[in-house]
């Protein structure tokens, strides 16, 4: 039988596990990531429709973890694995919506 055990948290410098045990052997990765939380200002920005437009191609980058918006200030912030995708990749793919980073 497999196990499989993973522990991952959003705080900076975050290190992952994930053991696998079977009877044959016994396979352990450690992974450290750097994740980096950014604060953008998006024209147009007002609805809980432009979330979802800009989480849909947010999530086509490999280093996206997860956004959170405020629609009162047209703001949303970013939280990516910097080792997997770059601030410029961010910024082009919430551009690539109507809502462009001012």
């Amino acid at each position: 039988m497999k196990e499989i055990i993973i522990i991952s948290s959003l705080l900076l410098g975050t290190i992952t596990s994930c053991t696998t045990n079977t009877k044959e052997n016994t396979t352990e990765v450690t992974v450290s990531t750097e994740q980096t939380q950014k604060t953008y200002t998006l024209k147009k920005f007002k609805s809980s429709c432009c979330v979802g437009i800009v989480k849909y191609s947010l999530d086509e980058l490999d280093g996206f973890i997860m956004m959170k918006p405020n629609l009162e200030k047209s703001e949303i912030t970013v939280w990516y694995d910097q080792n997997k995708s770059s601030e410029q990749e961010i910024i082009n793919a919430i551009n690539t919506t109507p809502y462009k980073v001012l």
